[in-house]
């Protein structure tokens, strides 16, 4: 399911009922940010947000998860054994998607300080506590610059992750040289932790 064309579907159906975003997601109890990322195609609605969402636009939940109208001749109120089963695999289809999305945010988070606090302990600028708190800054860092990077086409959205990301770039920095951090260390540390950033963008968004 094509998580783009979705979106657009959403987009000129909501367009269609001079609808904003903030009205369509005030009738289904989302937020406006919600309803952007979806018309966006940046992850899918709840599974039980589908049928108000459909009832929103005017639609049948078929036609929604098709992204196609349909002839009024050739709807049922009664749909058959094939649609039920199609609705059903592309609701499964989305909550997966969702799911992965949720989960590329965790993995970095969780790579990235385990990485970061392992190597300031064993150089031994910091102990335990302090190495994870180094790992996290640098962590949310991290996970800004993913959200920056999925976010392109949203302005709004950028401004506050690129702020988000070079708050914590900024901060890490600061942490890494009171904690008396070579620059050549940072710089290569750093350096990696980018790579790997563009690794997991570049393989998630394909």
């Amino acid at each position: 399911m094509d998580s783009k064309i979705f979106g657009q579907f959403i987009a000129r159906s909501r367009k269609e009922r001079n609808m904003t975003q903030a009205d369509l997601a005030k009738e289904i109890g989302v937020t406006d940010k919600a309803v952007s990322r979806w018309e966006r195609g940046i992850g899918f609605p709840d599974i039980n947000t589908l049928e108000p969402l459909a009832n929103a636009l005017g639609i049948s939940v078929l036609e929604l998860m098709r992204s196609e109208r349909m002839n009024m001749e050739n709807q049922n109120n009664n749909l058959s054994e094939g649609e039920v089963t199609e609705i059903m695999a592309n609701a499964v289809e989305m909550a997966k998607e969702n799911r992965r999305q949720d989960k590329v945010s965790v993995w970095i988070g969780g790579f990235v300080t385990i990485v970061v606090a392992v190597l300031v302990k064993l150089s031994g600028h910091a102990n335990i506590g302090g190495s994870l708190f180094v790992g996290v800054i640098v962590s949310l860092a991290a996970i800004g610059m993913y959200f920056f990077v999925r976010n392109e086409k949203d302005k709004e959205s950028r401004k506050i992750y690129g702020s988000f990301m070079l708050a914590g770039i900024g901060a890490a920095i600061l942490l890494l040289h009171l904690a008396g951090v070579n620059s050549y260390m940072l710089v290569w540390g750093l350096f990696c932790i980018l790579c790997f950033l563009i690794g997991i963008i570049s393989k998630f968004q394909q």
